[in-house]
């Protein structure tokens, strides 16, 4: 059995390594709004989960220098995921400019279900494109139709 100093040792060492962060990228709130949602639900903060809300009235190249900006400031080497609200909006648009296999990967329309996977996954000893297939795939899981688990309106 892991003792109370173990365990709060072993959260401090998470902490401190090098992990995949993520940027929530939305207009609005929506981004601010989907991680306070989930910090609801699981009871703690996000370890390595940030968000940026884009002022509507700002420039392109002002919002791309803040995205770029923020993306150098969060990344400690292992890369960083950006989630973005809807594909083909501004926030995706900017973000795909920003994209570097191994060092920046997009995903699109993120929802609640995308952000609380991501807390689930610790310390995220993965590869940032693994990563960004794996909350993909999450998200498309929390998409259903009517009652049923099968997506289909029926039972499973």
């Amino acid at each position: 059995m892991t003792s109370n100093v173990e365990a709060k040792t072993e959260a401090l060492l998470l902490r401190s390594a090098p992990m995949i962060q993520t940027l929530v990228l939305s207009h609005g709130r929506l981004a601010q709004e989907l991680l306070a949602t989930a910090r609801e639900i699981v009871g703690n903060e996000l370890l390595g989960v940030h968000h940026l809300a884009l002022d509507w009235s700002t420039s392109q190249s002002e919002l791309r220098s803040r995205i770029a900006e923020s993306v150098a400031a969060l990344d400690q080497g292992r890369g960083v995921l950006i989630l973005t609200d809807l594909f083909g909006d501004t926030p995706s648009n900017l973000a795909f400019d920003l994209s570097d296999p191994g060092r920046v990967e997009v995903v699109t329309g993120v929802n609640l279900p995308m952000v609380l996977r991501l807390t689930c996954l610790g310390n995220r000893d993965l590869e940032l494109a693994t990563l960004a297939q794996l909350i993909q795939e999450r998200g498309q899981q929390g998409i259903r139709l009517g009652k049923g688990t099968n997506g289909d309106g029926g039972g499973s």
